[in-house]
C-alpha cells in the first residue's frame, strides 16, 4: 500500500482477509477513492493507455462497485496478495526503480502464471490524486520519477512481459515520448541487464515461449479493457505496407473509450487516415475517400488528410470536389502564416499535430496545393489566377526550374503542356510513401 492512504472502513483488513481466504482470489484490488474530491473508482477498471505502461486510465465497466470481477490490473495504491502468489512471482521486482509500473507488472505476470486477479470495490481506501487534463487518468500526488527511471522501468517490464514484436511497439512508444536519443541510451543500458532479466523470467516459472503464449491469451481475454493494445497496433499498422497494414487497422475500433477530447479526436483521425492511406495505395479510391471525409468531420484542419483527399478525388475524376478541398487546404495553410508572411510549413504546425500519427509531416504540402490550384485555374483559362497561385509556390522555391518554366508559359498565355494533360508539377508527394512511418516528424 502507499504511505499516504487513509482508511474510512475500520474492518478493512478483516474483509481483505476474508476475500483472500475464500479460495477465489490471489491478487486483490479495491476502490482507491480520491481523498480530495471524494470521487470513487467503483465501477471502473484500472488499465493503461500505452503499451509501455506510462499512461494510466480508468474505464467504466458498471454503474456500481465491481464485486469479484476478474480484471487485468490492480491499482498500486492498495492491493493485497496471497503469500503463495507473492512467492511464485518473486515478490516486488528489484529492477523497478522508484514509483511506477509495479502494480501492472505484478498483475500481468500473475495472469501469466494462472493466478486470479480480482476487484472487490465494496472495500475502500482514500488516496490523494492530482487530476489530469483527461479527467479519467490520475497520478499519485507523491514524487514523480525522473524520465530516465520511467523509461528504464518501461524497457525492463516490456522485455520480460512481451514478445519481440510487442517489445518493438514499446520502443516505438518510448521513442515518441522521450526521443530517439533517450531510447537508444536506454536500450544500450538494457543490453547489460538482459541476463539478469532473463533469470527473473525463469525464476517466476516462465520460458520465453510460454510467456509469449500467455501474453496472447491475456491480450485476447482483456482486449476491451486494454486500450494500450489498440493504440500500439495502430502504430504497427501505420508502419506496415498496405497489404499487411490494411486488415490490421480495419480491425481496430474507431473510438478508444479510455480517451477524452481532444486526444480521442486525434485517435479517430489517425485511425481513419492510416486506413485511407492504405486504401489509396491498394487502389480502392472510393473507400479511401469515404474514410478521409469521415476523418475530416472530426478534424477539418488535418492537412495530410486534406491533401490525400484532393489526390484521391482527382484520380476519381471529381475535379470540382478536389478544387473545393484544395481551397479549404489553402485556408488552413494560411492560418499558419502570421501577418500574411509566406513560410514553409513545419512539423510543429497545428495542421500536422496528431500524437497518434506521431505528428506525421508531409514535406512540400503547401506547394503541392498551390500548384494544383494553379493548374485548375489554367484549365479554366484564368492564367492570371494561375500565376498568382504559382507565385506563392515560387516564393518558397524560387529556383524550381519546372515551376519557373510553367510561370513563363503562363505569362505568354500558354497552358503548360503537363497541365494540359492533367498532370501537376508535384506528383503525389508524401502519398507516394507506402508506409506512413517513413516520413513521420522527428
Amino acid at each position: 500500500m502507499d504511505a499516504h492512504l487513509s482508511f474510512p472502513q475500520p474492518d478493512l483488513l478483516n474483509n481483505v482477509h476474508r476475500v483472500l481466504t475464500s479460495g477465489d482470489c490471489d491478487l486483490l484490488g479495491i476502490d482507491c477513492a480520491d481523498s480530495s474530491s471524494g470521487i470513487s473508482t467503483a465501477g471502473f477498471i484500472y488499465t493503461s493507455q500505452h503499451i509501455c505502461h506510462q499512461a494510466m486510465a480508468w474505464l467504466r465497466a458498471a454503474d456500481g462497485p465491481l464485486e469479484g470481477v476478474s480484471v487485468p490490473f490492480v491499482n498500486g495504491g492498495f492491493f493485497a496478495i496471497r503469500r503463495a502468489c507473492y512467492d511464485a512471482l518473486q515478490g516486488f521486482p528489484d529492477f523497478i526503480e522508484g514509483w511506477g509500473h509495479e502494480d501492472r507488472f505484478l498483475s500481468t505476470v500473475a495472469h501469466y502464471r494462472g493466478f486470479r486477479v480480482r476487484s472487490y470495490q465494496q472495500l475502500q481506501v482514500w488516496h490523494p490524486y492530482k487530476t489530469t487534463a483527461r479527467g479519467t487518468a490520475a497520478q499519485p500526488a507523491a514524487a514523480v520519477n525522473s524520465a530516465e527511471r520511467m523509461l528504464m522501468n518501461s524497457l525492463r517490464c516490456g522485455y520480460i512481459l512481451y514478445d519481440d514484436t510487442t517489445f518493438e511497439l514499446v520502443c516505438e512508444q518510448l521513442s515518441a515520448d522521450y526521443g530517439p536519443a533517450a531510447l537508444n541510451g536506454g536500450l544500450s543500458r538494457l543490453e547489460h541487464e538482459k541476463a539478469a532479466l532473463d533469470e527473473h523470467l525463469s525464476a517466476i516459472g516462465l520460458t520465453p515461449c510460454e510467456r509469449n503464449r500467455q501474453m496472447a491469451l491475456f491480450f485476447e481475454r482483456y482486449r476491451p479493457w486494454l486500450p494500450m493494445v489498440d493504440e500500439a497496433l495502430l502504430q504497427q499498422a501505420r508502419q506496415l505496407d498496405p497489404q499487411a497494414g490494411l486488415p490490421l487497422v480495419q480491425a481496430l475500433p474507431h473510438v478508444l473509450p479510455s480517451l477524452r477530447p481532444p486526444e480521442s479526436t486525434d485517435y479517430s483521425v489517425a485511425r481513419l487516415f492510416v486506413e485511407a492511406h492504405h486504401l489509396f495505395h491498394s487502389g480502392d479510391l472510393s473507400a479511401a475517400m469515404t474514410a478521409l471525409l469521415e476523418g475530416l468531420t472530426h478534424d477539418p484542419d488535418h492537412l495530410p488528410s486534406c491533401r490525400l483527399l484532393t489526390l484521391t478525388l482527382r484520380q476519381l475524376g471529381r475535379h470540382a470536389s478536389a478544387r473545393m478541398w484544395l481551397e479549404h487546404a489553402d485556408r488552413v495553410i494560411r492560418k499558419h502564416h502570421t501577418q500574411g508572411t509566406i513560410r514553409p510549413l513545419a512539423c510543429s504546425d497545428q495542421g500536422f499535430r496528431n500524437r497518434h500519427l506521431r505528428h506525421y509531416f508531409w514535406p512540400g504540402l503547401e506547394c503541392e496545393v498551390w500548384t494544383d490550384l494553379a493548374m485548375d485555374a489554367a484549365a479554366g483559362s484564368d492564367c492570371q489566377q494561375a500565376m498568382d497561385w504559382l507565385a506563392r509556390a515560387l516564393t518558397l522555391h524560387p529556383n524550381d526550374a519546372t515551376a519557373r518554366a510553367a510561370m513563363a508559359s503562363l505569362q505568354m498565355g500558354v497552358v503548360p503542356e503537363r497541365w494540359a494533360s492533367g498532370q501537376g508539377l508535384s506528383g503525389s508527394g508524401a502519398a507516394g510513401d507506402a508506409s506512413i512511418g517513413s516520413r513521420r516528424a522527428a
